[in-house]
């Protein structure tokens, strides 16, 4: 049981890495892209987003309002050391827009919003519902696939990190070709 308490405890900084890769790459690609299937995928942090420093847990920066991730002040608290801890995320996939609260220490999905339901019935309703949670599952379980890909492999330090600073600091280094290419060559 230690060992596992431990290991939970030295890994917890991936949910916040995967909060910035998430809002990095809706940005490098514009909220909107293909996935393996070549279907669209469109993502964009929306309404809240909330970032704490690494040095000072009591220092945080709350932004609430339309694409918070969008404004001056979030990517300043990226700059100066401050990392997300938890953002609304909003996907649509096929027509189906859903959105969740994902709180990025636990690696957690709370408040979880699914597309109107079509059927009526009571017992097909349960089903419909259940069917819609874990199409957003393997959404984001593709999402984390591919992050944990890029995060694992060799080219992280050298190629994703810079163009992550480049990034928050307003700069255009990484283009969607170039995400691409990089995604290829770690997929190999």
């Amino acid at each position: 049981m230690t060992d596992l308490v431990e290991r939970i405890e030295t890994t917890r900084f991936l949910g916040p890495e995967f909060l910035v890769w998430l809002w990095f790459k809706s940005e490098v690609f514009e909220g909107e892209w293909q996935r393996p299937d070549d279907s669209q995928i469109e993502l964009w942090l929306d309404s809240q987003m909330v970032l704490q420093s690494n040095s000072d847990k009591n220092e945080r920066t709350v932004l609430r309002g339309l694409a918070p991730s969008a404004t001056p002040e979030a990517k300043l608290a990226l700059v100066r050391g401050k990392v997300p801890l938890r953002a609304r995320v909003c996907i649509t996939h096929e027509n189906q827009e859903f959105s969740l609260v994902f709180d990025a220490p636990s690696f957690s999905m709370g408040s979880l919003k699914v597309p109107a339901l079509l059927v009526e019935a009571e017992d097909e309703t349960f089903y419909e519902r259940m069917r819609l949670i874990e199409h957003v599952e393997d959404l984001w379980n593709e999402l984390y696939t591919e992050f944990l890909s890029l995060r694992l492999s060799s080219q992280w330090q050298s190629v994703m990190l810079p163009a992550l600073e480049d990034w928050a600091v307003g700069g255009e280094g990484m283009t969607q070709r170039k995400y691409r290419s990089l995604l290829e060559y770690v997929s190999k």
